[in-house]
């Protein structure tokens, strides 16, 4: 509770400034779990009578006499990711698959055939179009929120007990909430350029619909869901 808060994404309403580090002003922050649905790309903010309406990923740091951009996901874009996240669609478990090319195997709860396999990356932070509108009591775009699940395969060091007719378990085990972009199978990032700082290269954003202060080269797609994971001390109980 009171460590470092690790688990804090940055939305970031303006370019941020080398004088004013870590920000104070152009900046809302919420826990990553929450942050995967409501800063993804598409979705508004309101804040101080202004509409912000987030477009894609980055991670700022000082360097020098300047703010530098680093690649905002992990892994990073576009090298290829080690593993991908099935979400099945009838019982909704989620399982974490190896990408090495075999065949997409069923779900390991249900064994139904129907599970959608993810680019599943964590966002380091997110940024706006930087192009904020005045607010007018209207959102146009509400994001879903994502579904925390349990990790089939959490549980190290399970410590298991039966308490009457009740199996109960407690461990150290990976909650993960996934922002799919509705069942799309995630967002289509592309390379991003922001005109007012042209050294950030390595911004990925989604086509925002005002390209004034953040545009898309468009020369390479890139379907990637975002993920927040989370370790926790985890109870269950089935009743027998």
């Amino acid at each position: 509770m009171f460590g470092f808060p690790t688990d804090v994404r940055n939305l970031y309403t303006q370019a941020p400034r080398a004088g004013d580090w870590p920000p104070r002003t152009g900046v809302i922050d919420r826990d990553i779990s929450i942050a995967v649905s409501q800063f993804a790309p598409g979705s508004q903010i309101v804040k101080d009578k202004r509409l912000h309406t987030a477009c894609g990923v980055a991670d700022f740091f000082p360097s020098g006499n300047g703010i530098h951009a680093a690649n905002g996901f992990v892994p990073p874009l576009p090298g290829a990711n080690g593993e991908r996240l099935g979400v099945c669609a009838a019982c909704k478990s989620v399982q974490r698959v190896a990408n090495d090319g075999a065949a997409d195997p069923p779900c390991e709860i249900c064994r139904n055939d129907r599970v959608d396999y993810l680019d599943a990356r964590e966002p380091k932070g997110f940024i706006t179009d930087f192009a904020p509108q005045d607010y007018h009591g209207v959102f146009e775009w509400t994001p879903a929120a994502t579904i925390p699940a349990l990790a089939i395969d959490s549980g190290a060091g399970k410590n298991s007990a039966t308490v009457r007719n009740s199996d109960v378990s407690s461990f150290s085990g990976e909650i993960l909430s996934v922002n799919d972009n509705g069942g799309k199978g995630g967002f289509e990032f592309q390379r991003a350029e922001v005109p007012i700082r042209k050294r950030w290269r390595e911004i990925y954003a989604v086509s925002p619909a005002i390209d004034n202060y953040v545009s898309v080269k468009g020369r390479e797609n890139h379907r990637v869901a975002l993920l927040a994971r989370k370790n926790t001390d985890t109870l269950t109980a089935a009743v027998r």
